[in-house]
């Protein structure tokens, strides 16, 4: 992508991002589908690719724009 990216996480239901050169909104539905609620307010994208957040003492990680998520600690 070119252009800086916006993401914003909504309850684990769906991922929004929008570049800043961009018209629209796209929306990502994440593979990550974790058993459990898991809230979605505590993230990160450190760049394009790569993203990170906590909850429920749980730290997940992408590196692929929030397609997929990982359990990293927890």
């Amino acid at each position: 992508m070119n252009g800086k990216n916006i993401f914003l996480f909504f309850q684990f239901l769906f991922i929004i991002a929008i570049t800043t050169n961009a018209q629209q909104w796209t929306k990502i539905t994440p593979v990550f589908n974790p058993p459990g609620n898991y809230n979605l307010e505590r993230g990160i994208f450190l760049n394009e690719y790569n993203g990170w957040f906590v909850d429920s003492g749980k730290i997940f990680q992408t590196t692929d724009e929030g397609l997929t998520w990982n359990l990293k600690i927890g």
